[in-house]
């Protein structure tokens, strides 16, 4: 059974995924990661692209510090 313990974990794990992703399409070596990203299967290429951007949305709306 998942509880709000678990849920809480795998929500914070994807939230890492999404932050993880953003730098890795944004930094000097995104060419690497694209066309590694590009490599695999377009259903995944999908869930990944959709992931980097929610996270890029969900970045834009935190305040500034």
């Amino acid at each position: 059974m998942l509880n709000v313990f678990h849920l809480t974990h795998f929500l914070l794990l994807g939230r890492l995924l999404q932050l993880v992703l953003g730098c890795a399409v944004n930094c000097s070596q995104k060419q690497v990661y694209i066309e590694s990203i590009m490599s695999m299967e377009e259903s995944v290429q999908r869930v990944i692209m959709e992931a980097i951007q929610v996270g890029q949305l969900d970045g834009k709306r935190l305040p500034s510090s």
